[in-house]
């Protein structure tokens, strides 16, 4: 990141204005330095994050309702490094916004409509069922981007080159399309000391997304996104099915004794829960415009068409 230090000390300046143009703006920029004398946007504005949640509920019969829910939550403000020049000077503001006007703007935005039933505990028995139907879509992961495994809140290399930017919006990791949850629960009476609790749940969700990963030139291993974020095929479904068994005996209206056997995932349901999403540890161009209309085999999300692909060194 480019720095200002003092020439004397070696000790870097901050709040010290920074005039220059940019070929890629096209006009002049005005950037100060912060407190490791590093440049950033003088107006930068904070992170930030919005959520909207309408919903309402309905009676349908005694101590029965259904409810619906729709959310919606995405960011205003992201700040991130960036560059101009691939990588030799930075700066740190708000892409697509600002100085950063010129980048895309950071997106990150979750969309859910649930559906509910709810049954309260009466007659000795409840229940809880939904369904979520969820889109988490953007180009910004968040403070941690799964793909490479970096942590570095602020500076994670989303927006460090223009280069990187290609085919970044889409289906992001946390994006599960459906899911589904059960819970029942009943009380049943043997007589006036004893009686035995019953319960059970299923929950299934829909498998996350996949992308086609390229290395870049300078940034190396999964930094490309070979065909728009998402073009792969998804992971396949989870299910998970628990039981409960309770056993309880009323000694005295002051003491009682309890018993409980709780079984997780009864039917030892098992699936894939992630893919390796490196499609190729070479250089490569991102495929973009009509070539990344149709560029599978035969309709095969695993297989691009080696022709559509560009080596990043010309070759």
């Amino acid at each position: 990141m480019g720095r200002v230090v003092d020439v004397a000390t070696q000790q870097p300046l901050e709040d010290v204005a920074i005039t220059a143009r940019s070929p890629a703006a096209q006009r002049e920029q005005v950037v100060l330095t912060d407190g490791a004398g590093a440049f950033r946007d003088p107006d930068l504005n904070p992170q930030s994050s919005c959520e909207l949640s309408l919903g309402g509920e309905y009676e349908i019969f005694g101590n029965a309702r259904v409810g619906v829910t729709y959310l919606r939550r995405w960011m205003n403000d992201v700040i991130e490094d960036l560059s101009r020049d691939e990588g030799s000077t930075f700066f740190l503001g708000n892409p697509g916004r600002g100085i950063a006007s010129d980048f895309p703007q950071a997106k990150r935005t979750y969309d859910a409509a649930i559906l509910s039933l709810t049954k309260t505990f009466s007659d000795l028995w409840l229940a809880q069922a939904s369904y979520t139907l969820a889109h988490l879509r953007g180009n910004w992961e968040g403070l941690y981007r799964p793909q490479t495994g970096q942590l570095d809140p602020g500076s994670n290399s989303d927006f460090d080159l223009r280069s990187l930017t290609v085919n970044r919006y889409g289906p992001l990791a946390g994006d599960r399309r459906h899911e589904l949850k059960l819970f029942l629960a009943r009380d049943v009476p043997i007589n006036n000391q004893h009686r035995l609790n019953l319960g059970g749940s299923y929950r299934a969700r829909s498998g996350g997304p996949r992308s086609h990963l390229g290395s870049h030139v300078l940034y190396g291993l999964d930094e490309v996104f070979i065909l728009p974020r998402g073009s792969g095929e998804r992971l396949p479904w989870m299910h998970t099915i628990d039981a409960h068994l309770g056993y309880t005996l009323l000694q005295t209206e002051a003491r009682t004794l309890s018993f409980a056997l709780d079984a997780f995932n009864l039917f030892d349901f098992a699936a894939v829960v992630a893919r390796s999403q490196r499609y190729t540890t070479r250089d490569v161009e991102p495929i973009t415009g009509s070539a990344a209309d149709s560029p599978f085999v035969n309709g095969d999300r695993r297989q691009i068409d080696p022709a559509r692909i560009t080596p990043a060194d010309g070759d």
